[in-house]
């Protein structure tokens, strides 16, 4: 066991095979890849409640492997949460119901230089209790005293900053007030509303923010996100939306957010790929690139298990011939049954992507709006030859039709000099 100090180059290990590391959202990219570097043969096992973007991307994209357990200990209830402006109303209403079941609260005001002059005004607002204060700055005997008085129930309303993010296992409090949550991530508020509910008791959440001032879309979304967050083990859904607000990150430096647009995952493996082959002496990958700018899901009404919808996911990003396609497809409708319309459209875009350079193809561009697919002009004149709907430019761009219905289309024609046709499929 150890903290960051078994990243220090001093240390040397006899004998290592694993690597788990706890909390991996609180470890930059350098030091996890320190790690890794010991020895190329370590096996690295990361934990995290909210796993941070780039992990989760990586993890989605089939870089990395990734299980989930979502399973909540017994009788435990899912925490209510609340998000939006302060109210005055609100703060005073959750704590004396609190105080009525002789519950504790938690109010996390993550500025030391105020912190003081809140807690004044909260004793002044609620005379009849105990309120103390705990924050980094302590001295640590000062600092282990009042979580020991916490603990023993001798306080009733502990004004905290996010010291208390993780670590503690505190029954007897099941109510958590934070102000300035816009200031906070979506793993930070994840982790604070961990502190409550950790037994049998309805607990509850208050993320508020300032009404005095604008706040930034992203932190809007953020609390927008964590207030809709219903069930136990949510973990996973978060960091999906926190992937989707903040972006991926980087796959070749050490940001461990923001929106790729120079390189993404397609990109990525293709780059590799194709060097790979360069020093093997083989010819590099055809496969059609994909530009998809319209949302498409496995539903979770379709696939339940969110490590099963993952697995299906990354198998139709990898499958490289029609034959695969065509296995995966048989594979998914008997056991889920008639796909949803989403789900032919994923399968249209792997036949698409594995055998659309057999007609020419080198890219395709799908919105809402249109198709875009560029290549030999030659070879796509006799692609869409016959088609309705469909164009080639001189330049040798084919349009037609966005959507789901386009990219059907497209596949239709790919496959249909294969001898197979997206009319056999049925769109559920």
């Amino acid at each position: 066991f150890g903290t960051h100090r078994l990243l220090q180059g001093d240390l040397r290990f006899r004998r290592l095979g694993l690597i788990v590391i706890d909390e991996e959202h609180r470890f930059g990219v350098l030091h996890k890849e320190r790690l890794k570097k010991l020895d190329p043969s370590i096996d690295v096992l990361s934990i995290s409640a909210t796993p941070i973007p780039r992990t989760l991307h990586m993890a989605l994209g089939g870089i990395s492997n990734i299980s989930i357990i979502s399973s909540p200990p017994y009788r435990r209830q899912p925490v209510m949460t609340y998000a939006g402006p302060w109210r005055d109303d609100l703060v005073r209403e959750a704590v004396m119901r609190e105080r009525a079941r002789g519950g504790q609260v938690f109010f996390v005001h993550n500025r030391i230089e105020t912190i003081e002059a809140v807690a004044a005004r909260i004793r002044m607002a609620f005379p009849d209790l105990s309120v103390d204060i705990v924050h980094g700055r302590m001295e640590e005997k000062k600092l282990e005293e009042a979580m020991l008085k916490f603990s023993r129930r001798e306080t009733d309303l502990l004004v905290c900053t996010t010291i208390i993010e993780s670590g503690l296992d505190l029954p007897g409090a099941n109510t958590l007030i934070v102000d300035n949550a816009q200031d906070l991530g979506l793993a930070q508020m994840y982790q604070l509303r961990g502190r409550v509910g950790r037994r049998e008791e309805q607990a509850f959440a208050f993320f508020f923010y300032p009404t005095d001032r604008a706040i930034p879309y992203e932190s809007l979304e953020r609390l927008e996100a964590i207030a809709g967050l219903t069930d136990i083990g949510g973990g996973f859904a978060l960091a999906k939306r926190d992937m989707e607000i903040r972006g991926g990150g980087q796959l070749i430096g050490t940001r461990q957010h923001g929106h790729i647009d120079r390189i993404g995952f397609n990109a990525y493996f293709r780059m590799l790929e194709e060097e790979v082959a360069s020093e093997s002496g083989r010819e590099p990958d055809q496969r059609v690139r994909m530009d998809i700018r319209l949302p498409v899901v496995l539903p979770s009404s379709y696939v339940p298990q969110s490590s099963v919808r993952i697995a299906l996911f990354r198998r139709l990003l990898r499958v490289d011939s029609l034959p695969e396609v065509l296995d995966l497809e048989k594979e998914i409708r008997e056991r889920f049954g008639p796909v949803p319309q989403s789900v032919s459209f994923m399968i249209a875009s792997a036949k698409i992507r594995s055998m659309g350079h057999r007609n020419g193809l080198q890219y395709v561009r799908c919105t809402l709006k249109e198709i875009q697919a560029g290549g030999d002009p030659e070879r796509l004149k006799g692609l869409a030859s016959g088609r309705p709907g469909w164009v080639l430019s001189s330049g040798g761009v084919l349009t037609g039709p966005g959507g789901y219905r386009g990219m059907l289309g497209l596949a239709d024609m790919v496959c249909a000099r294969q001898g197979t046709s997206m009319g056999e499929e049925g769109n559920g």
